[in-house]
């Protein structure tokens, strides 16, 4: 997890359109679910208590029209902050999964908040700009724009998405991973879902025994599924966090390529340093593969 990456995400969007937009994209048992699991991935220190102390506080602004309108990437600084201070006050030391999951906890509880309380609901609607929520967060789902989805999820909840049509050239996106890692590390899980009908089936090592091979048991589940899997006309796969809504970037091989050869250029020109700290804070496809399988 990087958070530098994850607070470029959110910059320019309002708080309060992040709340609004779990709440558009989630029933209220899911919110639910998704609360209760986050608060698992805590130690159990800060479950007891710390938690719900941070909860309150955060509660307090809750009637107030500049805490929606603050930039998200603001308050997730302010969010992390606060976090680093009450782990310190228990006598722990959070990783960056840690704070990124408190900051998630607070959001889900104002819109399990603002999902049975119609006025908390309202008046974040009223304190943020119609106009920007619509544009950012008013389209229907995305997912019902491609056939099939690979779903990482973290303790159950989902926190990255690829989409795409071509549900091979999607799973080869993961054969060296899976093929050389194995599964991926607790507590995180893969699922291929079929949009269609909602089916899934979990990615396991099972079906990558080593880095260049995917199971014919595999293609036989898929197309129980989806007659037509093999399509002809498709569009690009794209990869987004489910959290923020941002686009993920996936570099193509030749990207990669071409990526390595401007490093090396850059070692030569001395801009090295300046390009490798870009590099850091960009969150992309392959630094979340990274993440869940090293």
């Amino acid at each position: 997890m990087n958070l530098d990456a994850v607070k470029n995400q959110f910059q320019g969007r309002k708080f309060g359109e992040l709340v609004l937009h779990h709440l558009k994209s989630q029933s209220q048992n899911d919110i639910i679910a998704a609360l209760q699991g986050t608060v698992q991935l805590l130690p159990d220190l800060f479950q007891e208590g710390e938690i719900e102390r941070l909860i309150d506080d955060c509660n307090a602004k809750a009637y107030e029209k500049t805490f929606w309108q603050t930039d998200c990437a603001d308050e997730f600084s302010y969010i992390i902050e606060l976090a680093k201070d009450r782990f310190s006050q228990v006598g722990l030391l959070p990783n960056e999964d840690d704070l990124f999951n408190v900051f998630n906890i607070i959001v889900l509880n104002f819109a399990y908040g603002a999902s049975s309380q119609i006025e908390m609901k309202k008046f974040i609607k009223d304190s943020v700009s119609t106009s920007i929520f619509k544009k950012i967060f008013g389209k229907k789902d995305i997912s019902e724009n491609y056939r099939w989805s690979i779903i990482f999820k973290k303790g159950g909840i989902p926190q990255y998405e690829m989409l795409g049509d071509n549900v091979v050239r999607m799973l080869g996106y993961y054969m060296i991973s899976i093929g050389e890692n194995g599964n991926p590390k607790m507590p995180w899980e893969l699922f291929l879902r079929f949009n269609k009908n909602g089916k899934d089936i979990q990615l396991t090592k099972l079906y990558f025994p080593n880095s260049d091979t995917i199971t014919n048991e595999l293609f036989k589940k898929i197309e129980i599924i989806d007659s037509g899997y093999q399509v002809a006309n498709f569009k690009e796969a794209i990869f987004i966090d489910r959290i923020t809504g941002a686009n993920i970037k996936i570099m193509t091989m030749k990207e990669r390529q071409t990526n390595l050869m401007e490093d090396l250029e850059s070692l030569h020109d001395g801009t090295y340093e300046e390009r490798l700290r870009k590099k850091e804070a960009e969150l992309t496809f392959f630094k979340v593969l990274d993440e869940i399988f090293k």
